[in-house]
């Protein structure tokens, strides 16, 4: 039976496996976010008992998000999320399988469990009543998270809930964000980490006494998430040599947990040549924040990685002033990982032409068994593999990248040479790691070689490759066009003279860059981009952390003249400009300033603008419907102009 070729309509049947969590008895739960005619819907699973079942269903339009199963494996909880937008915390009984208890807090971030399985512990976010604020000011008039030109203040409270009575105890109140809350089982207290004052404390619950553990330290990123060791006398904190923002870091720093401070680590970044055989491309190990978990067994833990730009999943542990590294598995995409029990893990793995899927994963042998189905329709549809390529730039530099060819099936019945797309990832401190990804499969099913790779500003090459200087400096996009060059002289079958660029986020941004400087390409779709550094200093999530000096007018035009939006004005090829309108990483105002200076200068050139309406940065992730209107929008520009 011949298989069929994708098209945007199957976005209605990807199911996204994510958040698993395990107790370390074995049991385990998991969300499956997937689509439904009104709205996307998160449906909670878990393995109870040696038995899988579904123990959410989707309730009056509320989607089920961070599933947990307590440690005594006998309840569960989960954060629902009303039509309205509000949140409650949500309690169930496993063994009777019913809801037991409604905890109604709005705006809750996350929570855990306490070792006793009678709490819960959660970080909150309450904004104060309007006031006079900072009024931010666009070319089209106010706006603001509340549209009323007012930045209402937030206050982030970290509170302790009786799962029994639903009684609260607050035992922290800050103006900036809490964010990654452990609690301890050798002692009454909770350790979360300060965006206020840049540290990890541990609080006492009874006393609501703060330890600070460790301060002044770069964490890696926003998202940073510390792991405790199983005698818990040890946390390992991501922390980067530099402000990268990127999600990732090359290096863990052990802190003592009695609050004596940071314990002097060597080389914490390198994996030692007798654990893990060093790579050709250098031995640098950069884990990924969240997802870690500890050993029930001993002082180790388990991070995912990358290294060299391969995904893997790695055992560190603290010995004689260093973190030593062994590999457990690697390759594909790991994008998740929690401790199951004493020689097990749970995560997600997908690779190029294989969506994602729940997998275990042997400690001690690196086996890796899948979990769940949830995309076995993808068995009917001709998915396309991918290629990886590696060029020397020079002794000291290599750049490693991809491409994907059409599925053989298309390839067969197509007689011309193959048009080429270049697409650059957001970041710009990120790395393409070869998972699985919708938009590269979508575009190789309508006939196009897609070519994707990691420039220098990227991460997974340390911290050296990852300097955010050469995402700007012209570095990345020489480093794009030698990964280009190279594909385009390899594979004979493809049409030098019919090449685009897309990209989205920083890609946005490399995108309108190479549109104006690089005459080789056709079209570009510009897709929620950082286009503006003004809008981005004053109206992002990250607004007012950029100080203003006494010369602020200087600071401001600065900002304006480094903006990429005014290489709109160079552009002649035509341009697909695509933003969320609700985005407040890269504010969609910048999406207006490079359309007005593209049709501005270059009147004769075609470009849109397409806004997408509720959406935020992802656009493409929040519904269904808006994931096909995005890509029907993309692959009908390339098909008119390309």
């Amino acid at each position: 039976m011949q298989k069929k070729l994708l098209s945007v309509d199957n976005f209605k049947d990807m199911v996204y496996i994510t958040e698993p969590s395990s107790n370390g008895r074995g049991d385990y739960s998991y969300s499956q976010q997937f689509w439904s005619e009104r709205s996307n819907s998160y449906l909670g699973k878990c393995r109870f008992q040696g038995r899988e079942q579904g123990f959410w269903a989707e309730e009056e339009g509320c989607n089920l998000n961070c599933p947990q199963i307590s440690p005594n494996g006998q309840m569960a909880a989960c954060i629902a999320l009303m039509p309205d937008g509000s949140k409650a915390l949500w309690i169930y009984d496993l063994l009777q399988q019913k809801r037991t208890n409604i905890i109604n807090i709005n705006n809750m971030e996350e929570f855990v469990w306490s070792a006793d399985s009678r709490s819960i512990c959660m970080i909150i976010v309450e904004k104060e009543a309007d006031k006079d604020g900072i009024r931010m000011v666009d070319s089209v008039g106010y706006r603001s998270n509340e549209d009323k030109g007012i930045r209402p203040e937030k206050r982030y409270i970290l509170m302790i809930a009786d799962i029994q009575t639903g009684k609260l105890k607050s035992l922290l109140c800050e103006r900036k964000p809490l964010k990654k809350v452990i609690w301890m089982k050798t002692e009454d207290a909770v350790i979360v980490f300060s965006g206020e004052t840049q540290s990890y404390l541990k609080v006492n619950v009874q006393s609501k006494i703060r330890t600070v553990l460790c301060s002044g330290l770069i964490m890696a990123s926003k998202w940073s998430h510390a792991v405790l060791t199983q005698n818990e006398k040890h946390l390992f904190v991501p922390t980067s040599n530099f402000d990268n923002g990127s999600g990732q870091c090359s290096r863990l720093t052990c802190v003592e947990t009695d609050g004596t401070g940071v314990v002097s680590v060597k080389h914490s970044g390198q994996i030692p040549q007798e654990w893990v055989p060093a790579y050709s491309d250098g031995d640098i190990l950069e884990t990924k924040n969240d997802y870690m978990g500890t050993s029930l067994e001993s002082e180790a833990f388990f991070a995912v990685g990358e290294r060299g730009g391969v995904s893997g999943i790695y055992c560190g542990t603290y010995y004689n002033g260093e973190i030593l590294w062994k590999r457990i598995c690697e390759g594909g995409v790991f994008t998740a990982l929690t401790v199951v029990d004493k020689d097990t893990l749970l995560t997600v793995w997908s690779d190029a032409d294989m969506p994602p899927e729940l997998y275990k994963v042997g400690i001690s042998c690196g086996e890796m068994k899948k979990v769940t189905d949830a995309n076995a329709w993808t068995e009917k549809y001709a998915l396309a593999p991918q290629t990886r390529i590696c060029v020397e730039v020079d002794t000291a530099t290599k750049l490693y990248g991809y491409y994907m060819l059409p599925p053989m099936r298309l390839r067969n019945q197509v007689h011309d040479k193959l048009p080429v797309v270049l697409t650059v990832h957001g970041g710009p401190a990120s790395s393409y790691c070869g998972g699985f990804f919708m938009e590269r499969q979508l575009l190789a099913a309508q006939g196009y070689c897609v070519v994707y790779g990691d420039p220098r500003g990227s991460t997974g090459y340390g911290e050296d490759f990852a300097r955010a200087d050469y995402a700007f400096d012209g570095t990345a996009a020489s480093d794009l066009m030698v990964l280009l060059d190279y594909v385009l002289e390899k594979i004979d079958m493809l049409d030098k003279s019919r090449q685009a660029v897309i990209g989205g986020s920083y890609g946005g941004y490399m995108t309108v860059w190479l549109a104006a400087h690089e005459k080789r390409f056709k079209t570009a779709c510009a897709l929620r981009g950082l286009f503006s550094y003004l809008d981005l200093t004053l109206l992002s999530e990250g607004a007012g952390q950029v100080p203003f000096g006494a010369d602020t007018s200087s600071v401001l035009g600065e900002f304006i003249r480094e903006s990429v939006f005014l290489e709109g004005r160079k552009i002649t090829i035509p341009l697909l400009i695509c933003h969320g309108e609700k985005d407040m990483v890269c504010p969609v105002e910048g999406a207006y300033r490079l359309y007005a200076a593209v049709r501005d200068n270059q009147p004769q050139v075609p470009v849109e603008l397409n806004i997408f309406k509720d959406c935020k940065h992802a656009i493409d992730p929040q519904s269904a419907e808006n994931s096909i209107k995005f890509y029907d929008a993309v692959l009908s520009w390339l098909i008119k102009y390309l």
